[in-house]
């Protein structure tokens, strides 16, 4: 083979010979190597992590956010929702405070006095008057829930203006009739009523520390029943049979009541009953009974739910209108749809139970009297003792 040949030869072979060409790859990612044990991430690396955490936060704090702001329109509507409902009853029942240089007292300041009246008034025998069957000034702390009731007995001898010695539950009637002349020309007898009863209660205590009356409530006979029925109903235990042969009757008679003692459920002409009967034993049984009923409807308010408190309350304010023209069975100076009074009484709600609910009573059992015809002449230390334990 020639020359010419044998070159073309070999280019032609070498052109074609395997190690002339380079392999096609296919065209993948690039391989990262493996990160050897105990070196930093890549600054990349770290920066898309971190990216990817700030990520998931953010979606976190989004959804927080809105878990949020649903909650608070919830409470911002329950809030709007019960003040709605607590106006409607205020509207019937709060009047003005009429007494000159009233107490501004808060229930988120310490705590408040509450003196509750309850009235006997019939509008059908107006000849008759009006009077106070009892007074219980009612202490209550909402930041360590309790309410403390001191019973004041209605034949307690006092000292009145333009009458002399009396007996305390005159001071009502007095205020009622003498309203206009004593505390301005708008004021209502209800109103007059309430704030000498309540001068003359802050008298009798001696302004002793603590002892102010801040607000006040009046309740007749058909509030009494009205707001138990509004509520179901009451549980009271009756600690030993009760008969009376000679309970008053709206029309000033008489009948005969009789209670088996045993945990009973009671309405409200029933509960009624129940507080004011006193032939057959005494003004203090009688004051222990009204306290126990007390203690019965901050009971039953204390079982039901928070849903069912406030789908109570249109049926409370229609128990509280005044019919016919004639004045609420119920009126207060405590204003109820205030909103420091409506967290007041959301903090007792949640934490007030019956052990909290404590009745200190004036009775000659604790405290030294003397008996002046029908009145009752208590001793004054023997009231401060009792007004100490009162307050604790």
């Amino acid at each position: 083979m020639n020359d010419r040949y044998q070159s073309r030869y070999q280019s032609q072979h070498q052109s074609y010979h395997p190690s002339s060409r380079q392999p096609t790859l296919p065209n993948l990612p690039p391989v990262t190597p493996p990160r050897p044990p105990g070196r930093p991430k890549p600054a990349r690396a770290a920066a898309a992590e971190r990216a990817g955490t700030g990520q998931t936060w953010r979606k976190i704090r989004q959804v927080l956010k809105l878990a949020f702001g649903a909650v608070f329109v919830l409470l911002i509507v329950g809030v709007f929702l019960v003040q709605r409902q607590a106006s409607a009853v205020a509207d019937a029942i709060v009047v003005p405070e009429v007494r000159p240089n009233p107490p501004a007292a808060s229930p988120l300041f310490g705590s408040i006095n509450v003196l509750i009246i309850g009235v006997d008034e019939r509008p059908d025998h107006p000849e008759e008057g009006v009077r106070s069957d009892t007074l219980i000034l009612a202490h209550v702390k909402v930041f360590r829930p309790s309410i403390s009731l001191l019973s004041i007995p209605r034949d307690t001898q006092v000292e009145l203006q333009e009458v002399g010695t009396t007996k305390i539950n005159v001071a009502y009637g007095l205020g009622y009739e003498r309203a206009t002349e004593w505390y301005g020309p708008e004021a209502t007898p209800q109103q007059g009523g309430m704030s000498l009863a309540s001068q003359t209660v802050e008298r009798f205590l001696g302004y002793y520390r603590g002892t102010r009356v801040d607000y006040t409530a009046q309740v007749n006979f058909d509030g009494f029943v009205g707001l138990i029925d509004a509520l179901g109903g009451v549980t009271i235990e009756v600690p030993a049979p009760l008969v009376d042969d000679a309970y008053p009757t709206p029309d000033y008679g008489i009948m005969r009541v009789e209670f088996q003692p045993g945990v009973q459920r009671m309405d409200g002409a029933t509960a009624l009953i129940y507080a004011r009967t006193r032939h057959a034993d005494s003004d203090f049984g009688r004051s222990q009974r009204q306290q126990q009923v007390m203690q019965a409807i901050a009971a039953e308010i204390q079982r039901k739910g928070w849903v069912e408190r406030v789908r109570l309350l249109p049926a409370v304010a229609k128990s509280l209108e005044g019919r016919d023209g004639q004045p609420p069975p119920v009126l207060t100076t405590l204003p109820i749809d205030r909103l420091d009074m409506l967290l007041g009484g959301v903090l007792l709600a949640r934490g007030l139970g019956s052990e909290a609910i404590r009745s200190v009573p004036l009775n000659p059992e604790t405290v030294e009297v003397m008996e002046i015809g029908s009145n009752l002449l208590w001793d004054e230390a023997g009231v401060r003792a009792r007004v100490d334990e009162w307050l604790r």
